[in-house]
């Protein structure tokens, strides 16, 4: 009987004691949108915050309304914005008046101090006392979002990152670029890796009694 050659045998797969699970598409585009975040901080070397202080007005149309406002018509926004010094490190007062075909206005205020890191140019958000009455990073999963701010080349980025009810995230992106006379703003909102609205505006520099 010939003989006939025969593949040994292979080795059974050693079992793992860990196996973790395939990343979902929701959460690879959370981390990857926060790794270019994370590339475009590093990016540039940073001016001097002081160079930012100051207030700032100006206004935008907005023909990306969100859902609840499409019903509403063009939005026009009035935008002001203060930058400070703090002892911790600074301030940002921003202010908007919005503006509807409809008749419709809304105001919307926010004042958020930030305290500088061990990390040049970067600040961590202090929105939330702790016990003993001191200010802390607010916690993302929850009603108040995760919020920092970043100073590469000229220019200022605030960014805040919130996590869903529904298990989702959504990340608000204010970039504020120092221009002659004052300061031109962007700003983009993702819904996981989706870029749901964006808006930009020129902002004035108010001079100073």
């Amino acid at each position: 009987m010939p003989c006939q050659n025969r593949r040994p045998a292979e080795p059974a797969p050693t079992p793992h004691l860990f196996r973790w699970p395939a990343p979902s598409r929701d959460a690879l585009g959370c981390w990857l949108l926060l790794a270019v975040l994370a590339c475009t901080c590093g990016s540039a070397s940073a001016a001097s915050i002081d160079a930012f202080y100051g207030i700032f007005e100006g206004e935008t149309i907005i023909d990306e309304l969100d859902e609840g406002d499409q019903h509403e018509g063009t939005e026009l926004r009035d935008l002001r914005v203060e930058i400070r010094p703090v002892k911790a490190g600074f301030e940002v007062i921003w202010q908007s008046l919005s503006r509807w075909e409809s008749g419709r206005v809304k105001r919307r205020s926010f004042q958020i101090e930030f305290a500088r890191h061990t990390s040049p140019g970067l600040y961590v958000a202090q929105m939330k006392k702790d016990l003993f009455g001191n200010l802390r990073p607010a916690d993302p999963i929850g009603e108040q979002p995760y919020v920092w701010a970043y100073l590469h080349g000229d220019v200022l980025s605030v960014s805040a990152f919130r996590v869903l009810d529904t298990g989702g995230y959504e990340v608000s992106i204010y970039d504020r670029q120092l221009v002659p006379g004052g300061l031109r703003l962007a700003y983009r909102r993702f819904e996981g890796p989706r870029l749901v609205k964006s808006l930009n505006a020129m902002l004035t520099r108010v001079p100073t009694r």
